[in-house]
């Protein structure tokens, strides 16, 4: 018996982590200011924000959002670096 509920345990667990490694394709990034930062027409205070965009590579539309809130919308491209970015 206790196999059995080991069993459906795991399955459990392996369809909740199948369904977040899709909810995470949703291209999305979480990030903080600590200095006031100007993105687009609109300036951003220190605080934490999430990023989300979408469209084609060259022809991203970026939408900054606070507390689930859209606080600035901007045009960009997501492009590939020959080496990570310095922290």
């Amino acid at each position: 018996m206790k196999f059995a509920q080991f069993v459906a345990a795991f399955a459990i667990l392996a369809s909740v982590l199948s369904v977040n490694s899709f909810a995470k394709d949703n291209h999305s990034g979480n990030f903080a200011l600590t200095d006031p930062v100007r993105v687009g027409s609109t300036e951003l205070a220190p605080g934490h924000y999430k990023a989300e965009w979408s469209g084609p590579a060259d022809a991203v539309k970026i939408e900054i959002l606070q507390n689930g809130k859209t606080v600035a919308t901007v045009p960009g491209q997501i492009k590939n670096l020959p080496r990570p970015a310095p922290l």
